[in-house]
């Protein structure tokens, strides 16, 4: 089954100011094709060129989805605020007066795209820095059990249950090397 955009709402005061639109290719975070709107005005809010995209890995830690979802729900009430003060402005004096002083979306936008990419840095930083400890623990671990295996003092349950102990840390420590690539 296939739907059709049969239109595109613009606030009556831009109406003048598009110049194109288009349906961009899905994504992989929705089923939904986003829609894209090109304007150009004065005054107007400006969120730089392209799509701005996160590492898909990152997405899956959940420390980075409660923090970037308390980033966004902020960015959200700000905004909804400011529309509904947008709205109450009767001239361009009015709403250029409003987005003075770094008080516009464009700012807000900006800031919120740099508070999403540190805190994608340090998440990411935190991940690797434990992911390391991880891998550190789990060579000592095999060390260790290479000695339990060769060791001439041990029965041969344990030498057996060595040799299983190691194969498993062995696999452990492949896997988390597939993840990194």
């Amino acid at each position: 089954m296939k739907a059709c955009i049969n239109r595109i709402h613009v606030h009556k005061d831009l109406i003048n100011y598009v110049y194109d639109n288009e349906v961009g290719m899905g994504q992989e975070i929705s089923d939904h094709n986003p829609v894209f709107v090109k304007i150009m005005a004065k005054n107007l809010p400006f969120c730089r060129k392209g799509l701005w995209r996160l590492p898909d890995e990152i997405i899956i830690i959940i420390k980075f989805r409660d923090t970037s979802e308390k980033i966004l729900r902020s960015y959200d009430k700000w905004i909804s605020q400011y529309i509904i003060k947008e709205c109450l402005c009767k001239s361009m004096e009015e709403i250029t007066e409003l987005r003075s002083n770094g008080k516009n979306p464009q700012a807000k936008w900006k800031k919120f795209n740099e508070d999403i990419k540190e805190n994608t840095i340090r998440i990411t930083e935190e991940e690797r820095k434990r992911e390391n400890k991880l891998i550190k623990g789990l060579k000592r671990d095999m060390e260790t059990q290479s000695k339990r295996i060769s060791s001439n003092n041990v029965t041969a349950e344990n030498r057996f249950r060595a040799r299983e102990e190691l194969l498993f840390l062995k696999s452990s420590l492949n896997k988390i090397g597939i993840k990194k690539l």
